[in-house]
């Protein structure tokens, strides 16, 4: 094989390792989306006329009503409420958990379509912390809204100790009155609306989202602050970078939302072991309050046109057939060497399986190091720092870490980083280490990029 050739292809294992993110976790990986979450069922802590169900009931054709779940012949997924059936006991409906938990990450959402827009409705797709007793592990609203409110809302929730700051990085209205995380005790928190100002806020959410067939967020969870960016199905080529499998934030324009704080507040104290969630109530303390200026369900026209909140859902199945998620894909990405499968919120537990990629040389010296042009290489590799027993000079091999797990260095914020060793000709023919760097600073492109991982 020609250096050309081999050059090409450390070339392509570079560009990974330089990446600002790389994949860690494909929710729709093996065609089996729900294996991944847990349904809960137990009452809506928000109050809502609801019921939520398991999956087997969600999932079932034999209850007078088309499934709330089920997987659509292009490979998406929805989710939705009953709209068959009338009932007395609240509307049926999903709201499903992430089996994993997170401490940082790139989270990016591609939907086609998400309820909202029905009077009575109340969306969400968000994150929450756990063990402490909320709101002591934060939560974060991605996207949420209620009835036939049109922008979306961004807002965070935490205890006492964090107020949000206004850099002006991003295109959504700070709301004022919303700047402690902590306000009412945590139920009103900090918010960041999309409420008529920033491009494309008329899509953002509900109704309008779902006329334009959708799009993508992305929310970046940094060790200072969360930025949150909406990417109408239109933005075509955003769409493309935010979805593969090397997502590079720094690239994108202006985020619709980035929440930063003052020097009080410890993010990582302040969320953590965070869970993905989606819902879909309906009424309860925001969409069926009579007080809730905002969208709540006596400030816009459904309750003059409805009546009272729960009755109208409990009676009108019809109004709630547009009340579903279309998921086209979810992706979890952490800064690092490249990775995928599960991973929770313990320290260590990160161990990727990036792809390897075998090259075959036919004598040890037709091959030129790239780093080093008058060294021979042998071989690359993760996470070792001795020479290998035997250096074979068959193949220039580039490894992944499938069987390694990354090191914990001490005294740097629990973050994982990836190092790997080049070998090369020494003395005598022996094998040497030529050059051990960060693989996200390597001679041939040095780049700085903050570098989180589970913690």
């Amino acid at each position: 094989m020609s250096f050309s050739k081999i050059a090409s292809s450390l070339a392509l294992f570079i560009a990974a390792a330089n990446a600002a993110y790389t994949l860690q976790t494909d929710y729709m990986k093996n065609g089996d989306f729900w294996s991944k979450w847990d349904f809960q069922t137990a009452a809506d802590p928000t109050n809502g006329t609801v019921s939520y169900v398991d999956q087997a009931t969600a999932a079932s054709t034999s209850m007078n009503r088309d499934p709330l779940i089920s997987k659509n012949e292009n490979g998406s997924y929805y989710m939705g409420a009953d709209h068959n059936t009338t009932t007395s006991a609240g509307r049926p409906s999903v709201r499903i958990q992430s089996q994993d938990s997170y401490n940082s990450g790139l989270f990016v959402l591609d939907l086609s379509h998400m309820p909202g827009g029905e009077c009575g409705s109340w969306p969400a797709f968000w994150l929450l912390g756990y063990p402490a007793e909320w709101p002591a592990a934060g939560e974060v609203d991605i996207i949420e809204g209620v009835n036939n409110q049109v922008g979306n809302d961004m807002t965070l929730h935490t205890s006492a100790g964090c107020n949000l700051t206004n850099n002006g990085d991003f295109t959504a209205n700070l709301v004022q009155s919303k700047i402690d995380c902590n306000a009412g005790n945590g139920s009103d928190g900090c918010q960041i609306a999309d409420s008529g100002s920033a491009p494309n806020s008329d899509v953002s959410f509900g109704s309008g989202f779902n006329q334009i067939g959708g799009g993508v967020y992305a929310t970046e969870w940094l060790e200072d602050s969360f930025s949150i960016w909406f990417f109408p199905r239109t933005d075509k080529d955003s769409i493309k970078q935010a979805t593969g499998d090397y997502p590079d934030p720094t690239q994108w324009s202006k985020p619709l939302a980035k929440f930063t704080f003052n020097d009080e507040c410890d993010v990582a104290s302040h969320f953590t072991n965070q869970k993905m969630i989606f819902d879909l109530t309906f009424c309860g303390d925001w969409a069926g309050a009579t007080n809730q200026p905002d969208y709540g369900w006596n400030a816009n026209s459904c309750s003059t046109k409805h009546g009272e909140c729960s009755s109208f859902v409990n009676n009108n199945p019809d109004n709630f057939v547009d009340a579903f998620w279309t998921i086209n894909s979810l992706r979890v990405y952490q800064n690092g060497a490249p990775g995928s499968g599960n991973s929770s919120a313990l320290p260590g537990s990160y161990s990727p399986t990036a792809p390897t990629v075998s090259i075959p040389v036919a004598s040890p010296t037709n091959a030129t190091n790239v780093f080093s042009p008058t060294s021979t290489v042998y071989s690359t590799t993760f996470v070792t720092t001795t020479a290998p027993a035997s250096a074979s000079a068959a193949s220039v091999s580039v490894a992944d870490t499938a069987t390694t797990a990354l090191p914990q260095p001490s005294g740097h914020d629990g973050h994982h980083h990836s190092y790997w060793t080049l070998w090369s000709e020494g003395p005598n023919g022996a094998p040497q280490a030529a050059a051990t760097k960060k693989a996200r600073h390597l001679d041939v492109h040095k780049r700085f990029a903050h570098h989180h991982a589970l913690s």
